[in-house]
């Protein structure tokens, strides 16, 4: 709640100042990119359109980098039945989580500098176990990594929040939950920037 208030303070100026716009003068339609985080998909972008009148429409892209991470052949089941091709392999206990998502959606005008959206589309997760690989004799030969056969899963995203845009400084705020379960609910801020378009 006190975080809300402080949001909400210091985009007052911001947000008087645009509704003080003459008139007389025609609003335009815009085009927004902006960079998008969260704890868990740090690496998060996002574009689409603010119309004046109507709905316009956006996409998202976010992630983190551990999505990345490359099984090396091994796959682990109840968190330690290691198996694959390769030498003699255990699992550490250390485990982590890639996550990717892919969203579209709408946004529609509320007031001037407001904007609301909301969507939906796919997220993805899938964990990988940290490995130690061993030699005949019992030697520790390197590290690696293992995926979580039990854990790869491709779930239904919704999202919604509000987009603030003022003379092309581009700020976002919104929540996201993932097949309903408000256990898995997340925040999302975003900074970024708008151009003018044609009407």
């Amino acid at each position: 709640m006190k975080a809300t208030l402080v949001i909400c303070f210091l985009l007052f100026p911001f947000i008087s100042n645009a509704q003080q716009e003459p008139l007389n003068e025609p609003l335009s339609h815009r085009f927004f990119f902006s960079y998008n985080y969260n704890p868990t998909m740090p690496i998060g972008l996002s574009l689409g359109n603010l119309r004046q009148k109507g709905g316009g429409s956006y996409m998202a892209l976010r992630g983190n980098l551990d999505i990345l991470t490359k099984p090396q052949g091994y796959l682990i089941r109840n968190g330690q039945q290691v198996s694959g091709d390769g030498p003699t392999a255990n699992a550490t206990g250390f485990h982590k989580m890639g996550v990717v998502e892919a969203m579209v959606g709408f946004t529609y005008k509320i007031f001037n500098p407001i904007w609301f959206y909301w969507g939906g589309g796919l997220h993805h997760r899938r964990e990988f176990w940290e490995l130690e690989k061993f030699g005949l004799d019992g030697t520790l030969l390197e590290m690696g990594w293992a995926r979580n056969a039990d854990l790869n899963q491709n779930l239904f995203a919704l999202e919604s929040g509000l987009l603030l845009d003022v003379k092309g400084i581009h700020v976002r705020y919104g929540i996201s939950t993932v097949s309903f379960d408000f256990s898995l609910m997340q925040h999302h801020v975003g900074v970024g920037f708008s151009i003018p378009v044609k009407r």
